[in-house]
């Protein structure tokens, strides 16, 4: 036993001993990694990401209840929150659209409204200036608007078509007329039919502290490269005296574990002081706590690809690769509601995505003990995994 407690201390003097190589990562992975957190989430979520949309109608020369219907539409909720409606001749309209005036122009036909009552759906011609993100946005709003005509003149003709078969044609206009003014009705308070909910693609956090603790995550992660060489792993004869001694692979895999987590704190530390002077973190006991798992489980992940690798450059590369994949198909370079179904259905289940729910909670600052469970929980496998290569 004593034998291996003093192997154990050799490990953490040989860990303490790297502390100028740590610092030099830090300094290098804080500012690199600080600078894409705040590029990522600012390009993601910027305040001004779309603006407001102005829209030239050109109307008829016999404009009353054409004017009327582009009156009521441009006042319903989902059109007036992005789009202003000017109303300019066809000349006017031209000229706007090539000096980049206004988004797109709709050119109204005469008898619209007769057209829609008996089913002939003169078009509504659309030019727009171009393919940025307001004109697609605003396209999307105008077949969404035709898919509700259609779907309203639907219900019209299948009425019609029910009244013609029971030979009871002399009510068709009154159920026309009746079956119209509901769908006013619920069109014009259509607002107070749907709950509004934001959603945000970085889940319950806001993006700035959720890219940053994606950043630390991986920073954590890369840490490991400068301290390569205390992750060495032993010779093949060093580790036969070292069995000799009574020092196995559970014993040894768990002091050089040591040694990289007390090392990972410490290079952890300023960063985390960093994000709370910036109101990123939170500076409470409950966000230490979390960062303590989150450098275990990020020690563990190293220290296995290092093992699994038998040497430092492999095991640089592994790290590093295996970082970079992990990091993105988990929703920590690209947040995961942009990746394919298939990818977001096992992203949950990723080591690094663990670390990012751990990394999360340095912003909440206050929560339950069980939520360590998970890094704690992949700190153990890999570990595991790290006696497994070992005696291989």
């Amino acid at each position: 036993m004593a034998q291996r407690f003093r192997y154990g201390k050799l490990e953490i003097k040989r860990a303490i001993l790297r502390l100028p190589q740590l610092g030099a990562g830090v300094l290098i992975l804080s500012l690199m990694l600080g600078l894409a957190a705040l590029f990522a989430g600012d390009r993601l979520y910027g305040e001004a990401l779309m603006g407001r949309m102005t829209i030239g109608v050109v109307l008829p020369e016999e404009e009353g209840a054409e004017r009327l219907l582009t009156q009521m539409l441009s006042h319903m909720e989902s059109v007036e929150s992005i789009c202003d409606f000017q109303y300019m001749d066809q000349e006017e309209a031209g000229e706007a659209l090539e000096a980049g005036e206004i988004y797109a122009a709709m050119y109204i036909p005469s008898g619209l409204i007769q057209g829609i009552m008996n089913g002939t759906n003169p078009p509504i011609q659309i030019r727009t200036a171009g393919e940025g993100l307001e004109n697609r946005i605003f396209v999307e709003l105008t077949q969404a608007g035709a898919r509700t005509l259609g779907s309203a003149q639907a219900g019209i003709y299948a009425g019609d078509q029910l009244l013609i078969d029971d030979g009871m044609e002399e009510r068709i206009g009154q159920f026309q007329q009746e079956l119209n003014q509901i769908y006013i009705d619920y069109s014009l308070r259509r607002e107070s039919l749907f709950w509004n909910r934001q959603v945000s693609a970085t889940g319950d956090l806001e993006p700035v502290p959720y890219y940053a603790g994606s950043a630390l995550t991986a920073g954590l992660l890369f840490l490991a490269i400068p301290v390569s060489s205390y992750l060495r792993p032993e010779s093949m004869i060093m580790a036969r005296k070292l069995k000799l001694l009574g020092i196995g692979s559970f014993w040894a895999a768990g002091c050089r574990l040591a040694g990289l987590w007390l090392l990972l704190i410490i290079g952890a530390l300023p960063l985390f002081l960093l994000g709370g002077w910036a109101e990123i973190f939170a500076l409470t006991p409950y966000a230490a706590g979390s960062l303590v798992f989150l450098c275990l489980g990020a020690a563990s992940m190293a220290l296995f690809a290092f093992e699994a690798a038998g040497n430092d450059m492999g095991g640089i590369l592994l790290l590093f690769l295996g970082t970079v994949i992990l990091h993105f198909l988990s929703g920590g370079i690209l947040p995961a509601v942009f990746l394919p179904q298939a990818v977001r259905e096992i992203s949950p289940f990723l080591p690094n995505r663990i670390l990012i729910g751990c990394a999360g909670l340095l912003a909440e600052g206050s929560g339950e003990i069980f939520q360590w469970i998970p890094a704690a929980g992949l700190a153990m496998l890999f570990y595991l995994l790290t006696v497994g290569v070992r005696r291989r």
